[in-house]
């Protein structure tokens, strides 16, 4: 039973809508289904949330101490870190006005809602980390939502019988 929801815990921490047609096919109840999901999202919204920082710290010391300084292991890894020898390019301006459009047309709170069911809890604790910063309120923000659409999609799962 303990490796059911740690599994299950694993699953909705970074894939949060694949977690309730594994816990249907474990036989949970919606109550526990919910419980286990939220907590499991809720888990790893503050898990990257906390590790985003230190990632990039990590990402930036390996690449200064392991792979900058060997030529050949640069030139190896090229398609990874891109070309260290050429300028960075700024982002265009194209790009640029993407990166604004989506982050004005969803805001804080639709980033948030579209966390746990379209983009995974990763990526969206990055993009809100990013955007906005790593708050407290920011955090809280995408925890409520995980609570809210777990809550939603447990009921779908468990009552309609929508199976995905």
């Amino acid at each position: 039973m303990f490796q059911k929801i740690a599994i299950l815990v694993l699953i909705s921490s970074v894939k949060f809508l694949f977690a309730f047609p594994v816990a249907l096919s474990f036989g949970f109840t919606f109550l526990n289904t919910f419980i286990i999901t939220a907590a499991g999202g809720i888990a790893g919204v503050i898990f990257f949330a906390f590790l985003t920082k230190e990632l990039m710290i990590f990402w930036k010391w390996i690449l200064e101490k392991h792979i900058l300084p060997y030529p050949k292991t640069a030139q190896r890894l090229k398609f990874l870190i891109g070309d260290p020898y050429k300028p960075k390019k700024p982002l265009t301006i194209k790009i640029r006005r993407r990166y604004i459009r989506f982050k004005k047309n969803f805001g804080l709170y639709g980033i948030a809602i579209l966390t746990p069911c379209i983009i995974s809890i990763p990526i969206g604790t990055f993009l809100v980390i990013r955007f906005y910063g790593n708050s407290f309120k920011n955090i809280l923000i995408l925890c409520i939502a995980v609570v809210i659409v777990g809550a939603i999609l447990s009921s779908l799962v468990h009552f309609a019988g929508i199976t995905y």
